[in-house]
């Protein structure tokens, strides 16, 4: 009898962090033997991780670890996990989140149960926070808390955003959905692979929203990808959208919500610090004591620069 649920994890340099998720999700409760798995896909350039999975986890039954030869980069790291196990579903979850509570796992097991395992997808609310310190940014990614099913996973967005689906800790797919020629286009980046694979879910069948925030995600990530960010916001994005029109029968009419609503929220807060910046207010202080004087130069004082900068490319880029 196969597992009902995987969680995917891909990792890359992290061995304290994949410990974090690791831990959380070995002291979930109400589960049975059979009901998860963990797989884990390693694009590390050491054996930091793998040393630590040998030490601490090998007699873990559930947990299976590979080590590609080489990096093969975030989206097709991602990709890789939905290959790997025997679950009928896939819980993304990058190796530097962690679940917010100990029944995170059973609650979306039930769920499945509950809709006799016929959800193509499944998206979940997230809590984001400063994993290191522990300063909370939002309880909620997402203001509405409670499940929503849609019989056409396609109303999903309706409820959402462009932010929501490129959330990779909060994708839970069926596996058999995928992959799907839409989905197998768009191979250059993490976040718009993420985007790609909620949309061909969601466009596959049934679809639930969980409103409570069952994972926690560490926010001001300073991964490589944000300098591109620009072309991935305002291009890649929007054109995946655009293109889900025809190729997955999603409407126009929403997408092109969508799209000026990123325009527009993305001139606005275009860098994590500004983020930061505007939420805490003069507080800076606090910031500083926490992370030291090159942070928040780097990321709060800089950003009024930075916004007056990007904010001109991102026009451009809108043109």
């Amino acid at each position: 009898m196969h597992p009902i649920l995987s969680i995917g994890i891909p990792t890359y340099n992290r061995p304290n962090q994949i410990k974090i998720l690791i831990e959380s999700i070995l002291s979930q409760k109400n589960l049975s033997d059979n009901d998860i798995e963990i797989n884990i896909s390693d694009n590390s350039e050491n054996d930091l991780t793998k040393n630590l999975i040998a030490e601490s986890y090998l007699s873990y039954k559930n947990i299976y670890y590979t080590k590609n030869e080489t990096n093969i980069g975030s989206e097709k790291n991602i990709r890789k996990v939905f290959s790997l196990g025997t679950a009928e579903y896939t819980w993304l979850i990058p190796d530097d989140d962690m679940l917010t509570f100990d029944h995170s796992l059973s609650d979306v097991i039930d769920q499945i149960k509950k809709y006799n395992h016929e959800l193509a997808f499944i998206m979940v609310n997230a809590k984001a926070v400063f994993l290191a310190t522990n300063v909370v940014l939002s309880e909620k990614f997402n203001e509405v808390n409670k499940n929503i099913f849609f019989e056409d996973g396609k109303d999903l967005l309706n409820l959402i955003s462009d932010s929501d689906l490129i959330g990779a800790q909060r994708l839970i797919i069926k596996r058999s959905v995928l992959p799907h020629p839409f989905e197998q286009k768009h191979t250059q980046d993490g976040n718009v692979g993420c985007m790609s694979l909620a949309l061909v879910a969601a466009a596959a069948g049934q679809t639930l929203y969980m409103g409570k925030p069952l994972i926690t995600f560490e926010a001001g990530d300073s991964s490589p990808w944000r300098k591109f960010w620009p072309k991935i916001f305002f291009i890649d994005m929007s054109n995946l959208l655009l293109e889900s029109i025809a190729a997955l029968g999603y409407s126009e009419k929403r997408v092109k919500e969508i799209i000026e609503m990123k325009k527009h929220k993305h001139i606005n807060t275009l860098n994590p610090g500004f983020l930061l910046f505007q939420k805490y207010g003069l507080r800076w202080a606090l910031l500083a004591k926490i992370y030291g004087g090159r942070f928040v130069f780097k990321h709060l004082l800089a950003a009024p620069y930075k916004l007056v900068i990007n904010s001109r490319i991102a026009q451009k880029l809108l043109q």
